[in-house]
């Protein structure tokens, strides 16, 4: 954004990781005085983590934090930030590959919110006691 002497900063971009995921993000600034500046941001991004990857993600993260800056002429202004915050994110299921330096390649797989729910409804389901299990018709458990 271009250089101003207003009290209030505002920004706004576009988010690119690796190609694969886009998105935007929006920040203002509350300038405090010519060296500091408080900073808030948001910044959103929809799709896969890596080419080959079949999880789709959505992220959502805000940040907030204090910026220098040094401005060594009027038209250029020097920074830096120190920014923390938080990220919410969302997918099916979560992958990661790390690669070592002799080239050896590690990969894992997290399963998501709503396969651990697919899973929680099918395999772990209460069953009813049935004649196959040894008990007799009409067996009910003890509450």
């Amino acid at each position: 954004m271009a250089q101003s002497d207003t009290a209030i900063e505002l920004g706004g971009g576009f988010l690119n990781v690796m190609g694969t995921m886009n998105g935007g993000n929006a920040q203002v600034g509350l300038r405090l005085n010519d060296r500091w500046t408080l900073v808030g941001e948001v910044n959103a991004a929809k799709g896969r983590d890596c080419r080959d990857c079949d999880q789709l993600f959505k992220d959502v993260s805000a940040l907030a934090g204090v910026r220098a800056n040094w401005r060594p002429r009027r038209q250029v202004t020097l920074f830096t930030q120190i920014l923390v915050g938080g990220l919410h994110s969302e997918a099916e299921g979560y992958a990661w590959e790390t690669t070592f330096a002799n080239n050896r390649v590690v990969r894992g797989e997290l399963p998501g919110r709503a396969a651990r729910r697919r899973r929680h409804n099918h395999d772990d389901a209460p069953r009813r006691p049935s004649p196959a299990d040894g008990h007799p018709a009409g067996y009910s458990r003890p509450e």
